[in-house]
């Protein structure tokens, strides 16, 4: 009987072990080798949502200086989800602007550089 249970659970594993490796090879053909965007058009795109969130702080700032009703109050709170909006578009933009290729190792260890130094 035990014998028989150690043969089902070799053949379990064996089947895991190739499936794994097919998919390992299927997961490797369809992680892209490129990035979404050109680095060359990084800084320009980078400068145009920074003044979209500096924009949307000052309008912030004007409209919890000048008034305290409601209306102020929930447009301060459309405007921080504007905000909330710029700045996924930046994490989009810096995401895709490494290929997915570049970037899947140093997500598996770990080893980013930010100035230098590690993080």
């Amino acid at each position: 009987m035990l014998a028989l249970v150690l043969q089902i659970l070799r053949c379990i594993l064996q089947n895991i072990e190739q499936t794994s490796t097919i998919a390992g090879v299927a997961l490797g053909l369809l992680v892209s080798a490129r990035p979404m965007f050109q680095r060359n058009d990084f800084v320009s795109r980078v400068e145009e949502l920074d003044g979209e969130i500096q924009s949307l702080r000052m309008k912030i700032q004007d409209l919890r200086e000048d008034g305290k009703n409601q209306q102020d109050q929930a447009e301060v709170e459309e405007l921080k989800n504007e905000e909330e909006a710029v700045l996924g578009q930046l994490e989009v933009l810096v995401k895709g602007t490494e290929s997915a290729l570049e970037r899947l190792p140093r997500s598996v260890t770990g080893l980013y550089t930010v100035q230098g130094g590690n993080c």
